[in-house]
């Protein structure tokens, strides 16, 4: 995934007080400053600090960038950080919208879009296991994504058509999903003892008409892309929320034996953790 730099002006802030009088009151006036900026350059020197604007530059504040990511508390759905199970695939519940509705969708590390039913008519409602399982979410009454009744729901600009940007993704089972793109909050909380409300502005696609395996037990609800993004206007949710500088651009995801997991975004997990690399391969993705 690419790594979105933030380029913090504030990162070392220096200040100096000018005061000014009058016969009846006097006032102090403060100046903020950079600390790469020309006065305080020439006020203290540099230090061995790189400068302004140059490469080096921009590494160190990309460097000071990722460490203030790195401190920022973990996050999680707001349904919590539990995966489950059915069939081969593994789902977690995501809240999207205002208000806040409940999706089950599928987590890929395949592919990077993340995309909910939406608008459409042919979109599954209830789903009947070959295997039920007592402990699994209910998987009746599924929502469908609905544009005008979310008053944080914004459609997404594109130069090449004025209903929005449509898209297409085609999977390798010859599943797809088309729609157009669009943007809502996404509900999340930080993975700690606060448990502090988050919510984030993501894109995502309106998928207003499915095919293949999506209408039946595969991505029925909708499809959480966490592979790498492609390019500098990465889609999946993570580098948007890492661009926005809510989380770092990592994320974990742990199974049990018994199929049931949890989701982290921003682990940065530990020395000894074991890890599972992409393969960045596109013949072996979901584009």
């Amino acid at each position: 995934m690419a790594i979105f730099i933030f380029l913090l002006a504030a990162a070392a802030i220096y200040t100096s007080a000018l005061s000014s009088s009058s016969s009846s009151s006097s006032s102090g006036v403060f100046q903020i400053h950079d600390r790469f900026s020309s006065d305080i350059v020439d006020a203290l020197g540099n230090h061995g600090l790189p400068k302004k604007g140059g490469l080096d530059y921009f590494s160190y504040m990309a460097a000071l960038d990722s460490k203030r990511l790195q401190s920022s508390p973990a996050l999680t759905l707001s349904s919590g950080d539990a995966s489950f199970q059915i069939s081969s695939i593994h789902y977690a519940r995501v809240y999207v919208g205002t208000p806040a509705l409940p999706f089950i969708v599928a987590l890929d590390t395949g592919s990077s879009l993340f995309w909910l039913p939406c608008n459409c008519s042919v979109c599954l409602r209830n789903i009947t296991l070959d295997s039920p399982q007592p402990d699994l979410p209910q998987i009746t009454n599924l929502n469908i994504y609905h544009s005008d009744k979310s008053s944080t729901y914004k459609i997404i600009g594109c130069p090449t058509s004025n209903n929005g940007c449509p898209y297409e993704v085609l999977y390798l089972d010859g599943s797809s999903a088309t729609g157009v793109l669009i943007s809502d909050i996404l509900h999340l909380t930080t993975y700690d003892k606060q448990h502090q409300h988050i919510q984030a502005a993501v894109t995502f696609g309106c998928a207003s008409n499915v095919t293949g395996l999506f209408l039946g037990v595969s991505a029925f609800n909708g499809l959480l892309g966490l592979g790498p993004g492609t390019g500098p206007d990465d889609m999946d949710a993570l580098s948007i929320l890492a661009a926005q500088g809510i989380v770092g651009n990592s994320f974990s995801l742990c199974f049990q034996p018994s199929g049931k997991g949890r989701l982290i975004f921003g682990d940065k997990g530990t020395p000894n953790q074991r890890e599972t690399p992409f393969d960045l391969n596109t013949q072996n993705s979901t584009p």
